[in-house]
């Protein structure tokens, strides 16, 4: 529901998503129409059944501002979106992504720091027929708020950009945020800002102040707890130890027949580890 309302600003709340199972669309596809997006939002619906290595690759290609690089057959670069996008991808899953990005992730926690993973939780504050009728208001009315947005920022640009920097630094300040939390307060930052431009141009009546105090004491918290710096972790520490040491590590292996031990390997330099 909070995807289709977010799509519905710009379009068709159904058709707008893309379909993120994996056979919705190919590695390729998701990317250009990322690029086509350019500034707009990128709206994914159930990315659950993708393998872990394809949302670790969409998450970090997401957050890129070059297009896709295409070669002619003649060997030259083919022409592409000469601007650089700049948007937000909104995507749904049953399952915590941050634990797909953390799957056998080469990356570490660069992908989980561009990541804002919100658990929905249901409060039981509407009916299932309140719900379903939202739905069909919402089928039957979107595309306004968006476009009007839109020139209102192009119109305003030096002046929302200079808002939005100082909502950050605001946002810096009041949850501490580390160099490696950037993508976070960045996120928060432009829905904040978004909310309280559209409010002052009376298209929403809801309070951005109020989102601002949950992503700050509820959201950030949550996240934190959740991911955790790999080099942190005690086998992390000894795993990188052990990787920047291999060529000073014997190894030796047992003859079966004379059961002398042999050196398998000997060490580069001076002798940092034995390995038997």
């Amino acid at each position: 529901t909070s995807l289709y309302t977010a799509a519905s600003f710009w379009g068709d709340p159904e058709m707008t998503p893309l379909n993120g199972t994996q056979r919705g669309g190919t590695a390729k596809g998701k990317d250009n129409r990322m690029t086509t997006m350019g500034s707009l939002p990128f709206c994914v619906d159930e990315i659950t059944t993708m393998k872990p290595e394809a949302i670790q690759e969409l998450t970090m290609a997401a957050t890129q501002p070059g297009p896709r690089i295409i070669l002619n057959p003649n060997s030259t670069e083919r022409a592409t979106s000469g601007a650089p996008r700049s948007g937000i991808m909104l995507s749904t899953a049953n399952t915590s992504i941050q634990g797909l990005l953390a799957y056998q992730n080469a990356a570490g926690t660069a992908g989980a720091m561009r990541a804002i993973e919100i658990q929905m939780r249901d409060l039981e504050i509407h009916t299932k027929e309140q719900a379903d009728e939202y739905l069909r208001q919402l089928k039957g009315n979107y595309g306004h708020i968006g476009p009007l947005f839109a020139a209102h920022v192009a119109k305003h640009y030096d002046a929302v950009l200079e808002r939005l920097i100082a909502k950050m630094k605001e946002i810096d300040r009041l949850g501490q945020i580390k160099a490696s939390e950037r993508f976070w307060s960045g996120g928060m930052a432009c829905a904040v800002l978004a909310g309280e431009i559209v409010r002052e141009m009376g298209l929403l009546n809801y309070d951005p102040d109020d989102v601002q105090k949950w992503a700050i004491t509820r959201q950030l918290p949550e996240m934190r707890g959740v991911v955790v710096a790999e080099y942190d972790t005690p086998a992390s520490v000894l795993t990188n130890y052990m990787e920047t040491i291999a060529a000073q590590i014997i190894v030796v292996g047992e003859d079966v027949q004379s059961g002398l031990t042999y050196i398998k390997r000997p060490p580069v330099g001076s002798l940092l580890g034995h390995y038997d």
